[in-house]
């Protein structure tokens, strides 16, 4: 875990969560509707922990463009 987490704690609220993925508070919102995107709790309020947050990323490091697949628009509403 990152220094500025500790300092913070480790749990992230939608919109902190959102601006650490560089994507709109409504887009994690409509990924955990489709049981997409990282991994997040019910705390009375939804959060995100820092390190699913850093795991559901890395998970999606990509090193090379490749080709999408065929019959795929390549709009699915976000998350692969």
């Amino acid at each position: 875990m990152s220094q500025e987490s500790e300092k913070a704690g480790p749990y992230l609220t939608v919109e902190k969560a959102a601006a650490r993925l560089k994507v709109e508070p409504g887009t994690l919102a409509k990924w955990r509707h489709l049981g997409k995107g990282p991994a997040w709790r019910d705390h009375g309020k939804i959060v995100y922990h820092i390190d699913d947050l850093n795991d559901w990323s890395l998970a999606r490091r990509r090193t090379e463009i490749t080709k999408k697949r065929e019959g795929t628009s390549g709009n699915d509403g976000g998350a692969p």
